[in-house]
């Protein structure tokens, strides 16, 4: 739980300052590790921080294409045992 807020921040803190890149591999790696809704918020928050809504909001349309896509093929990526049990 610490990690993920750990995460979470570090993305936030990212997303806002000149290295925004450096949040690209964070958010694919949390996006497969815990559910990404918070990160549609995040988006929207960071989307209205610079004015995005002025035209297109770019980012939140992005990451909530992206938060869905992943949780599509997710399960097409878990293995299982031969006893029906789920290996992360």
């Amino acid at each position: 739980m610490l990690l993920r807020i750990f995460i979470f921040l570090l993305i936030a803190s990212l997303s806002i300052s000149p290295w925004y890149f450096f949040a690209v591999p964070f958010v694919i790696w949390y996006l497969f590790n815990f559910s990404g809704y918070e990160l549609i918020i995040l988006a929207i928050l960071i989307d209205g921080y610079f004015g995005a809504f002025y035209n297109f909001p770019y980012l939140s349309v992005g990451v909530l294409v992206v938060v869905f896509l992943v949780d599509f093929i997710k399960p097409s990526l878990l293995m299982y045992t031969k006893n029906n049990e789920v290996v992360s």
